[in-house]
């Protein structure tokens, strides 16, 4: 039996980050970065330095350090 996961779903492995390329991200970070603590976007990918997400055709770049949580959103 094969499943979806679920809308909430948080992405953790580096697996995670390469299946769900693409897909809509809720990103929180520990602090305000930019202004905002909450990122919506299409997700890029991240290496050992960033979080990349597409926000409407603009590249958004999240340090690391800054991410608390990465989850799956229905929402771009």
């Amino acid at each position: 039996e094969v499943s979806s996961p679920g809308i909430s779903r948080q992405l953790i492995t580096d697996r995670d980050f390469v299946a769900f390329k693409g897909f809509a991200v809720l990103v929180k970070t520990y602090a305000p970065f930019k202004g905002k603590k909450a990122w919506t976007g299409r997700l890029q990918g991240r290496d050992e330095e960033s979080l990349y997400l597409n926000q409407k055709g603009r590249a958004i770049a999240i340090p690391r350090q800054q991410v608390a949580k990465v989850q799956l959103s229905d929402q771009e």
